[in-house]
């Protein structure tokens, strides 16, 4: 006899009031510009040589004794005068003394080969060059110009300091000494007994921009103030030569900030509806309890499988394991061999860098391939954006629609649709205090009814008569949203949401 499987849910609600275990929340993924700069750097190495003993004793006594005769000299060292004459014609030779008044001086280049606070000098072989090289101008780290998409380019910058800007060139003086063996050494096998001897001439050249992911992290018990994350780009000393960069990419997210009004109960009311299987016990009188689902989804492993189509999710869907979910919800449903929409629809939450990442044109272009067997599969990319929408949304979608979300208190809303597919519905709220970085918190779906009741979410925040912004022709994209929006499911009475009290 066949034993049924076990059906997965949601354990028991916890109390709000009951602590949870603090672990490290990804909330989000940010690709910010670091501005940069490239210069025109004259600089001179040097191999340090040894002189003959006899060579570093002349030198030596010349210092202490300028304009000694030569017969005083070659008695001090026991010689005869053709044998000194021999030495100070060699030192003469190579420009490091002069006979004059009878008596032997050191030149300039004589005296320079004995460094501060020292009485012995030391051989130089130096050698000229100029290399162009690049540097943030935020830490003054090497940084390389890359080719860059017109996506890239829309991203947000990273503020400079105020006194980089007008004093970079003398500082990157400094800053290439600091990392010659990097930039110089390493690239161009200089030998080590070479060394960096001056740096000349510094001259600045043209500005570029240079990407740097962002992983927004925070504390479980503090959501709301996050911290930056930049190891996908640099570690160890790499990152400790830039943590200029990581300041101010701290300082960029304190910008991003919302009050505890930005997220409606209506917001919430609506997630409830889509997803009442997996959100009603966090509901009471038609509202999400947020603090309680918060800590319920952190408990949860929150991985989608045959059995398990709806999870609830914390961060956005570009961070690392909602990546993987989605990934994996879209595999399921490319398993039902569904006809593969047309039209991929994302409603974006009123945040000025949300989609501010090169995970979000990947994904848009990565979607059709997951869910079907050919590599050649397209579906056009519909964003439904409040107001004009930044430059980066406008370059990642092939159209942009006006949203009604401010009219109908779902401005915090993120909600992502494949039709007849997999469906995402987010909520970004304030937690813990008036205003703070907003944490995302909704579901995750492959689950047809879920799926159809987002469908006719994005229904409700569509305008009555699309108007693109970006893409294509009006009335074709009218048409084309209405055959990706027709009913994949008919919702019974059996089927219609009720909320807990």
């Amino acid at each position: 006899m066949q034993t049924n499987r076990p059906k997965l849910s949601m354990p028991a609600t916890r109390s709000a009031a009951e602590p949870i275990v603090e672990r490290e929340v990804d909330l989000d993924v940010v690709d910010a510009l670091v501005p940069c700069r490239s210069f025109a750097i004259t600089y001179k190495i040097a191999e340090v040589g040894k002189f003959s003993l006899t060579s570093e004793f002349l030198l030596r006594l010349i210092r202490i004794v300028e304009g000694i005769q030569e017969t005083e000299a070659a008695e001090y060292f026991g010689f005869s005068a053709s044998e000194l004459a021999y030495v100070v014609n060699d030192m003469e030779t190579h420009g490091y003394v002069e006979r004059r008044q009878g008596g032997v001086w050191l030149t300039e280049a004589g005296r320079g080969l004995f460094l501060a606070n020292s009485d012995v000098p030391e051989l130089y072989q130096v050698e000229q060059r100029t290399d162009r090289r690049g540097f943030d101008l935020i830490s003054l780290a090497p940084a390389e110009s890359l080719g860059l998409s017109s996506f890239d380019a829309a991203l947000p910058e990273l503020k400079v300091p105020g006194e980089r800007v007008t004093s970079a060139s003398k500082a990157v003086s400094t800053a290439f000494n600091k990392h010659f063996d990097r930039l110089v050494r390493r690239a161009t096998d200089t030998p080590l007994k070479q060394s960096l001897y001056s740096v000349d001439t510094v001259t600045p050249r043209n500005r570029f921009p240079m990407p740097v992911p962002i992983s927004v992290r925070a504390r479980s018990s503090m959501a709301g103030a996050p911290e930056p994350n930049l190891s996908e780009s640099w570690t160890g000393y790499d990152l400790d030569d830039r943590s200029e960069i990581v300041e101010a990419a701290a300082t960029f997210l304190k910008s991003v900030r919302v009050s505890d009004k930005f997220a409606t109960d209506e917001a919430f009311r609506r997630l409830a509806e889509i997803a009442p299987e997996a959100l009603g016990e966090f509901t009471r009188n038609g509202v999400v309890r947020r603090e309680a689902f918060f800590k319920e989804a952190l408990r949860r492993a929150g991985e989608l499988r045959a059995d398990r189509a709806t999870v609830p999710v914390i961060g956005t869907l570009f961070t690392g394991g909602n990546l993987d979910r989605l990934r994996r919800a879209l595999g399921y449903a490319g398993q039902k061999k569904l006809r593969l929409p047309q039209l991929l629809f994302w409603h974006a939450p009123a945040l000025p860098y949300w989609g501010a990442t090169r995970r979000l044109p990947a994904l848009l272009e990565g979607i059709p391939q997951l869910m079907s067997a050919s590599s050649e599969a397209r579906m056009r990319t519909v964003c439904i954006h409040m107001e004009r929408p930044p430059r980066h949304i406008q370059r990642a979608f092939d159209a942009v629609v006006e949203s009604r979300a401010v009219v109908l208190g779902l401005q915090s809303v993120e909600v992502l649709l494949v039709p007849g597919n997999v469906a995402a519905v987010i909520v970004h709220t304030a937690t813990s205090s008036p205003s703070s970085y907003p944490v995302p918190m909704g579901i995750l779906s492959f689950d047809a009814k879920v799926v159809a009741r987002t469908t006719e979410l994005v229904r409700d925040l569509l305008p009555t008569h699309a108007e693109s912004q970006t893409g294509w022709n009006p009335d074709d994209l009218g048409a084309q949203i209405d055959g990706a929006l027709a009913p994949h499911i008919e919702l019974g009475p059996a089927d219609s949401v009720e909320t807990g009290s």
